[in-house]
């Protein structure tokens, strides 16, 4: 199969994205309609909102108006100190994207905390980004943006996560020679997968105990082993990370 072939056949696997645009903007509607999270779809050339979903309730702004502020909206609404760094996240993010994605549904998704703030409060607000439209050349030309409040109040905390996948990228702005760092992930149990969605949701280790028909000793195990793997000094961090790297 010659260059052209190929290329027309990976942009047909990819959904055809101006026809099935409509059904994906559905299916978004859907799963926010049926969440606390809020989003929206960039046009990557022209930095708009190409939908907006179910904004955020403090910034007190419509879904039209912020589809018509687009990027205006974070120039207004992140503090400038933060500004440049989610200026060059965001290019550096596409150019990753462009390098180390594919036409498959399971790409990597971006994780970071950034401030916003109506002009009165400022919260640290979780952005989950992903692709949902390559072009026949293979660059990303629209993505999708989940906001949710963070499982960690840490500012930045930027990854770029693949579910099942071996590794995960770190983002080190400062660093001169390369942007993204590669790291082994570290691979969880179900039974300790098990564990954190329980956490998650505010089981206590008996509550657990009794969930999971194992002793409270077990489950002291099986937490710190969790720790231990992940990196984490508690649960509520762990949790952070586990969301962070799409563990859970």
């Amino acid at each position: 199969m010659n260059t052209r072939q190929n290329k027309q056949q990976r942009f047909e696997t990819t959904g055809k994205s101006e026809q099935e645009t409509a059904s994906v903007v559905t299916a978004f509607d859907y799963f926010f309609s049926a969440t606390y999270h809020s989003g929206y779809i960039i046009d990557c050339d022209k930095k708009t909102f190409h939908h907006v979903f179910t904004p955020l309730p403090f910034i007190e702004h419509s879904a039209e108006k912020l589809k018509q502020m687009g990027f205006d909206f974070y120039r207004q609404s992140v503090p400038e100190n933060e500004q440049k760094l989610l200026t060059t996240l965001y290019a550096d993010a596409l150019s990753f994207w462009n390098t180390h994605s594919s036409f498959k549904p399971d790409n990597y998704i971006l994780s970071c905390n950034f401030h916003i703030s109506n002009g009165k409060i400022k919260k640290l607000i979780n952005h989950k980004i992903f692709p949902v439209y390559f072009d026949e050349d293979n660059k990303c030309k629209q993505l999708a943006c989940i906001l949710s409040l963070p499982s960690s109040f840490t500012f930045r905390n930027i990854v770029m996560c693949k579910k099942k996948a071996e590794h995960y990228w770190e983002y080190t702005p400062c660093s001169t020679s390369q942007l993204w760092r590669k790291i082994k992930r570290s691979v969880l149990s179900d039974a300790e997968k098990d564990i954190l969605a329980l956490a998650n949701m505010g089981y206590s280790a008996k509550e657990m105990s009794e969930y999971l028909s194992r002793s409270e000793s077990c489950i002291k195990v099986r937490k710190d082993k969790i720790f231990q793997k992940l990196g984490a000094k508690n649960m509520q961090e762990a949790i952070a990370i586990a969301t962070a790297h799409l563990y859970m």
